[in-house]
Parts: C-alpha cells; sequence; structure tokens
C-alpha cells in the first residue's frame, strides 16, 4: 500500500501482514489490524524499512474506507466494538517526544495527563503511553468513518504514517489481500 507520509520517509510502499481479521462484508463497521513497516529506496538505490507499526483499515459493508486515511502508529492495543456503527481502538504510542530535542515548549497539561495516565482499558508497556481514539460510521457518508473522542498525544503526529488503501483490493474470499 502506499504511504502518505511522513516526508521523512519519502516515497515508499507499506509492506504488511494482517495481526487481527475481523473484517466482515455484511457488517457496517469492521476492520483488520495491520503490522509492518514502510520501505522506500535510499539515495544509493538500497531498501530502508522504517521502524515497525500497526495500523486499523475500516470497511463499510466489505469497501475499505480511505476517508480519513488509515494511520499506522508504533502499535495497536486493541479495538473494541462498541455497538454496529462504533469502535474504539487503543493506540500506544511512544513516550518518545521528537519536540523535546528542538524546542524548550513545555507541553500542554491535555497532552501532560494523558502521558502520566494510561487509558483504564488497555495498560501500556513501559515506554509507550495508551490512547483511546472512537471511530463511528453514524450521520457519516457512505465511504468514511467519523473520529470522535481522539485522546491521542500531540507527539503521535510525528509517530504516525498514513496509508493509502485505495487500492486495496479484495481476494475471490471477499477478505483483505496483503502485499
Amino acid at each position: 500500500m502506499p504511504v502518505l507520509s511522513p516526508k521523512a520517509i519519502g516515497p515508499a510502499v507499506f509492506s504488511y501482514r494482517i495481526v487481527s481479521d475481523e473484517f466482515d462484508p455484511c457488517s457496517p463497521l469492521s476492520w483488520v489490524v495491520l503490522g509492518g513497516h514502510a520501505v522506500s529506496k535510499g539515495q544509493d538505490g538500497k531498501a530502508i524499512a522504517d521502524t515497525d507499526r500497526e495500523g486499523v483499515v475500516w470497511f463499510r459493508y466489505g469497501t475499505p474506507v480511505n476517508d480519513p486515511h488509515p494511520i499506522l502508529l508504533p502499535r495497536v492495543g486493541g479495538v473494541t466494538r462498541l455497538d454496529n456503527h462504533s469502535a474504539r481502538v487503543t493506540y500506544f504510542v511512544t513516550d518518545e517526544d521528537p519536540e523535546a530535542a528542538t524546542t524548550s515548549e513545555a507541553p500542554d497539561a491535555e497532552e501532560a495527563s494523558s502521558a502520566e495516565t494510561p487509558t483504564a482499558s488497555m495498560p501500556a508497556p513501559e515506554g509507550f503511553t495508551a490512547a483511546d481514539v472512537k471511530f463511528t460510521t453514524a450521520f457519516a457518508p457512505g465511504d468514511r468513518v467519523t473520529i470522535e473522542n481522539n485522546d491521542l498525544p500531540r507527539r503521535a503526529n510525528y509517530q504516525a504514517v498514513q496509508i493509502d488503501v485505495g487500492q486495496f483490493l479484495t481476494g475471490t474470499t471477499g477478505q483483505p489481500s496483503g502485499s
């Protein structure tokens, strides 16, 4: 799958495996959790692999959702179905803050509290912070999901990579196929 960001990776492809498969072509909201890494070519033409990441690809009645683009973060702690149209994802982001080396700005109160208190639904491993994001199809146009209750800390912006699932193909069984 094509990688859309960050620029530091350059033109890249996400090489993935399916970590968890909750795909259901008859459901208003289903998903697969993908794990893998972005691979790009360096100036010398050799392949460069980014760090391993995980992300959730949403499906609406079997069609992949590309708006908003799925994000890949260091880990997905779990996906919990809330109802037929909603689910909560617990992402794990590293405690490293790439802004800390380039700015002396203190974190805002919201970020400080989220870094100190992992979510109750999924405790974070050492060196990570857990953050929940709710996704829903309720009131969303037919080809997208809506994001609600995004608890990701600001530093997740530097750890996230977006992927383009516009070319995500389904096999003859209706199951997503890997690359």
